[in-house]
């Protein structure tokens, strides 16, 4: 069954009833997932730890073809000082310290695009994503699937997240291993995403304060994995659906608070335009 007919993914308009509870918190443009669990080892091959040449761990990233590496914007903005251009990228990691031994590939990053509709500082405005072009190609890596342009989402719908970001607001401690979110509850009706729903992706951490993307999990993926009989860890790489990219929200580990995310439906255009020149 085609995901988007599982998943319920059709012409209405179904965000509409999608309302948030009413608080507010200033966002906070960050760069782990506050209390989510261990990801299965190896079901998310495609995900990428960008680093710096001292080998920290700064922000996530999502392989989406041999050569490119899809990330938020504010990860690798020169002026906001988290990972810059042009740094490493480890592809195919499970824990925070893995290395060549655990299979895990190291590339350099030789060219940064961000998108021409980015402003620096402005994260409400959308378009906080870059594609990494790597030196070298990666490697009998599965690569995911990507929302179309097409793609509608519904409010009952779920999202996982993943990240090795920060396990609290402290900044006290990374994971030792991918962390997964699975209460990812789509909301709608407050700005910026009702304003710009079609750009921003609004999910809303659960009752529990403990299950949140927090810094570093910045550049990650809010997606529709593969769930053959509804069990995920059994699921193809390639068979997942990348929704959108984590891009920024309040203090992590807080209790009903909103994260932000940018949308791949409205960026799929833009992506193909950069990656297509480069398989001729």
């Amino acid at each position: 069954m085609d995901i988007r007919t599982l998943f319920g993914i059709d012409n209405r308009s179904p965000l509409s009833d999608c309302f948030p509870p009413d608080d507010s918190e200033s966002p906070v443009g960050s760069p782990k997932i506050a209390g989510g669990h261990d990801a299965p080892e190896g079901r998310f091959p495609y995900m990428v730890s960008l680093r710096t040449h001292e080998d920290e761990h700064t922000c996530g990233g999502i392989l989406i073809h041999e050569r490119f590496v899809l990330t938020a914007a504010h990860c690798v903005d020169e002026n906001s000082g988290v990972a810059g251009r042009n740094r490493l990228a480890h592809i195919g990691a499970y824990g925070i310290d893995d290395n060549e031994d655990q299979g895990v590939q190291t590339v350099r990053i030789d060219k940064t695009t961000i998108h021409p509709n980015y402003t620096a500082g402005h994260l409400k405005g959308g378009y906080d994503v870059a594609l990494l072009h790597l030196k070298h190609p990666a490697h009998g890596i599965a690569i995911p699937g990507l929302a179309d342009p097409h793609l509608i989402l519904h409010c009952q719908m779920t999202l996982y997240t993943l990240g090795w970001g920060y396990l609290d607001s402290w900044h006290s401690s990374l994971p030792d291993k991918l962390q997964m979110s699975t209460r990812g509850q789509i909301i709608w009706g407050r700005p910026p995403c009702a304003v710009d729903g079609h750009l921003l992706l609004c999910l809303k951490a659960p009752e529990s304060y403990l299950d949140n993307t927090c810094q570093g999990d910045s550049g990650g993926p809010a997606l529709i994995p593969d769930m053959p009989g509804g069990d995920f860890q059994s699921g193809s790489p390639k068979k997942d659906l990348i929704v959108a990219v984590t891009s920024y929200g309040p203090k992590c580990s807080r209790p009903e608070k909103i994260g932000y995310y940018t949308r791949l439906s409205a960026m799929r255009n833009w992506i193909d335009e950069v990656i297509e020149p480069r398989r001729q």
